[in-house]
């Protein structure tokens, strides 16, 4: 079996050079300007969705190739900006339109306070059946995990126990019996239970726990599983976010770098101003704000030390908007 550095140097082989990235991303900007002239922004969905894999190409080998994990966030950082426009764009009632865990993680590293609010109040998955189903509503898959996610980041103790509570009382699939450790990890995550969350971590940090789920997952770890171990990652930053300080696994999948909370930066890109002036905050674009649930984005970042709309608000909402159809 090759080690993670074999592995990582053919990853890297496979997505080229840094110059190539930049040149990639170069022309994607040329294009985007070129084609803005005579066509709307929505149109061009395509081409940020190409612009955003680009960044996240280029976030890699900066951070894994030449050891600038700066640098890296500051393309991670365009790249999620990438993202929001696209769940804008996309139309509703698709799988693309969700934020999953990718997004959520790519937050946390990056540190950005108003991407992370952001990230906080989206709730579109978790309301909508894709797909014809409520994939959102069923303990023990990844979506009812991402719902999972979702609640930490957003820190709704109460609502986050409830479900895990929910969870660990069902029946459990025979497929997915990891997941019952992560429900007892978000469980002592809510209820502030810092040596049985250390005790989970450190079994959901093991390399037989996360690579096999990250090659599985719909997708959603395809280029990010290849570098880091994801979930650990995931749950190691949103454990730090709330005031924990887990220990960390030693294994190379867990880059020591990427421990510490990223500083606060400027974001800077030249050519992509077209990204940063796109309203993150505005309503979606479908004329029903508010009936809809993923119409229910803030128009502006909630207010230093104000709490997030929650998710029992939202499903108030809905509720209430549904009366009027």
């Amino acid at each position: 079996m090759a080690s993670y550095e074999d592995f990582l140097a053919e990853e890297l082989k496979r997505i080229g050079s840094l110059e190539s990235r930049n040149t990639a991303i170069g022309e994607s900007i040329t294009i985007y300007h070129r084609r803005i002239k005579e066509e709307t922004f929505v149109r061009l969905d395509g081409l940020i969705g190409t612009l955003e894999l680009e960044l996240i190409e280029k976030s890699l080998i900066t951070a894994f190739a030449h050891h600038d994990f700066p640098s890296a966030m500051n393309s991670f950082y365009y790249s999620l900006l990438a993202r929001i426009i696209r769940l804008h764009n996309t139309p509703r009632g698709t799988s693309a339109c969700a934020a999953g865990m990718k997004d959520v993680l790519l937050a946390l590293l990056v540190n950005n306070k108003t991407l992370l609010h952001w990230m906080s109040q989206y709730y579109l998955p978790f309301f909508e059946q894709i797909g014809g189903r409520a994939w959102y509503q069923k303990p023990y898959t990844y979506h009812h995990l991402c719902l999972m996610v979702r609640l930490a980041l957003q820190q709704d103790w109460p609502l986050l126990a409830h479900f895990c509570r929910e969870a660990l009382a069902a029946p459990v699939p025979s497929k997915n019996k990891s997941y019952v450790t992560d429900y007892r990890f978000f469980m002592a995550l809510a209820t502030q239970d810092e040596a049985l969350l250390q005790q989970h971590f450190a079994e959901i940090a093991k390399p037989k726990f996360f690579l096999k789920r990250q090659t599985s997952d719909f997708g959603e770890w395809s280029i990010l599983g290849s570098y880091m171990a994801c979930y650990p990652m995931l749950y190691f930053k949103l454990a730090q976010m709330a005031g924990y300080a887990l220990t960390p696994p030693s294994i190379p999948w867990f880059p020591e770098a990427l421990l510490p909370p990223t500083p606060a930066f400027i974001p800077r890109y030249e050519g992509l101003e077209f990204l940063e002036a796109f309203d993150l905050f505005k309503p979606f674009d479908d004329g029903l704000y508010p009936s809809l649930p993923y119409s229910l984005v803030p128009l502006t970042p909630r207010p230093i030390g104000q709490p997030p709309v929650t998710f029992v608000q939202v499903q108030h909402a809905i509720k209430g908007a549904e009366t009027l159809k």
